[in-house]
């Protein structure tokens, strides 16, 4: 064959003699194994797309492109009805993981919700107190939630830990403007104290959001937003006579 591709040709049958003893070579060699590609890069890639489990090998075949999974999955259960050969369909298991991971975290939120909510009944043995410190603090999530789905468009798992953190944080506020007594020196102080550590929680956690790693941005990016709208709210919503009525602990103080 290589005589008869160097008719009329300008090469020299001496200059192809050693691509001849490397086809050789190969002819003789021994099979090719596992152990022949150690420490390559096509080791790696084998072993991504072939394992062992209970003494049985299974092997992965990437598709990509695929326009009509539902045909190739019924066309693979009609030719191996064993279901030796089986279609997974990657992108959509991890869609349905993420909405359960989504739906756990919800369901983990609002139990975490709940909890604040009848620690705050029980310290002050009024649903009707609860409700004045739990309203500005549902505002604040709500327009959190709204500035998310706005900016990023939609809400992860993460965002839902850092509302349930910015409620945490939030009520902390909304239980000083509740106590009420910011009249006088007293109560500069008080504001001065809340602004200060409403504005170093906005840095810190701020800071946070510029990161790349998703975890601490969208946290970060909620909490800072969050409690920032918590603090607002709390001073606009919580009701004027409570905070206006100096309370026995600040009487004493003065």
């Amino acid at each position: 064959n290589l005589e008869q591709a160097l008719e009329d040709s300008p090469f020299r049958k001496e200059s192809l003699m050693p691509f001849l003893d490397e086809i050789e070579t190969a002819r003789n060699a021994p099979l090719i194994n596992r152990a022949a590609l150690a420490d390559t890069a096509l080791s790696t890639k084998l072993d991504t797309l072939m394992m062992e489990h209970d003494q049985q090998w299974f092997a992965i075949l990437p598709l990509r492109k695929v326009a009509n999974s539902d045909r190739i999955d019924r066309v693979l259960g009609q030719r191996w009805p064993e279901k030796t050969v089986q279609l997974l369909d990657l992108a959509q298991d991890a869609t349905n993981l993420l909405r359960g991971y989504r739906q756990e975290a919800v369901m983990i939120s609002l139990l975490g919700v709940l909890g604040i909510a009848a620690v705050l009944s029980m310290r002050f043995k009024s649903i009707y107190q609860a409700g004045l410190i739990l309203f500005p603090l549902s505002i604040a999530t709500v327009l959190t939630v709204a500035i998310l789905l706005l900016t990023r468009g939609q809400i992860s798992i993460f965002n839902l830990f850092g509302l349930l953190l910015v409620f945490a944080i939030g009520s902390n506020y909304c239980l000083f403007f509740q106590r009420g007594g910011f009249r006088g020196a007293h109560g500069q102080r008080t504001v001065m104290s809340l602004l200060t550590a409403n504005l170093c929680t906005v840095i810190g956690f701020g800071a946070l959001s510029l990161s790349q790693i998703p975890v601490l941005l969208d946290i970060g990016l909620t909490v800072a937003i969050g409690t920032a709208l918590s603090l607002v709210a709390a001073a606009i919503f919580i009701p004027q006579r409570s905070r206006d009525a100096p309370n026995e602990a600040s009487a004493q103080e003065d």
